[in-house]
C-alpha cells in the first residue's frame, strides 16, 4: 500500500528538518491539499524523492505495509 506525504519544505533552522502537513491515501488527495497559490506558480520537477515538488512543500510517496 502506498500513502503520500506532504510536507513543508520550509525548514526549521536549527535542527534542519522539514515539517509534516498532512498524510494522505492517495497522490491526488494530496495534491488538492496544496495551497493553490503553491502548487499553480512553484511547481518544480519531480525528484527521487518526490513525486511533486512545490518548492515549499513536497509530496512523498511511502510503501508501507505488507
Amino acid at each position: 500500500m502506498k500513502i503520500y506525504i506532504r510536507w513543508d519544505m520550509n525548514t526549521d533552522s536549527w535542527t534542519g528538518t522539514r515539517t509534516l502537513l498532512s498524510i494522505h491515501q492517495t497522490l491526488e488527495g494530496a495534491i488538492a491539499a496544496v495551497p493553490e497559490n503553491m502548487s499553480a506558480k512553484m511547481e518544480r520537477p519531480a525528484t527521487d524523492r518526490y513525486v511533486k515538488n512545490y518548492t515549499y512543500e513536497a509530496i512523498e510517496e511511502r510503501e508501507i505495509g505488507a
